[in-house]
């Protein structure tokens, strides 16, 4: 009864272990690969800042609306008070 116990308790440190094992070698793979993704988006950036500063108009648009939403949920906000909603 022990013993039993004494190996399940081994087992379950080995099997932290390695999952500790897959979860740095995963961590570094994704870190490897993003560090890859970074240079290749780095050499594209330098291409596609022109075609940036072509979209810049519409990224204001963008910006412009999201400064109204919170204007909506507000709104919504006082008529569910007012209505008890």
């Amino acid at each position: 009864m022990h013993h039993s116990l004494g190996s399940t308790r081994s087992t379950v440190s080995q099997r932290r272990q390695s999952a500790d094992d897959t979860a740095k070698a995963v961590r570094s793979h994704l870190h490897s690969g993003l560090q890859k993704q970074l240079a290749e988006e780095g050499s594209r950036a330098s291409k596609s800042r022109k075609r940036l500063s072509r979209m810049a108009p519409l990224r204001r648009d963008t910006r412009h609306q999201a400064a109204e939403i919170p204007d909506i949920s507000w709104r919504r906000g006082a008529a569910s008070s007012r209505f008890g909603i």
